[in-house]
């Protein structure tokens, strides 16, 4: 299995900060002055490459993990739903 691609390793090979690249993918470039030369360079490189980020890291980070979760919409005993949260008792 093939190594998930970080912004370090992309910092990296483009000789740059780490801090420059997470700048450049959260679209902050403009704001803390990095030239459109720059940001065009890191962009190309992570579209060839095919960057993703880490969504694990990513909430971690963040404290939210942007993930939903589903429950049964009836429960066969009606505490079992409530421990669930569903507020739909069966009686």
């Amino acid at each position: 299995m093939k190594a998930q691609l970080s912004i370090h390793d992309i910092a990296r090979q483009l000789n740059v900060s780490a801090t420059t690249v997470s700048f450049v993918l959260n679209g902050k470039a403009a704001h803390m002055r990095i030239s459109k030369r720059l940001e065009n360079r890191i962009l190309k490189y992570v579209t060839i490459k095919r960057y993703q980020p880490n969504s694990i890291a990513r909430s971690l980070r963040t404290g939210k993990s942007r993930t939903t979760s589903q429950s049964p919409a009836w429960f066969p005993d009606p505490l079992l739903a409530l421990y669930h949260g569903s507020g739909a008792a069966c009686l």
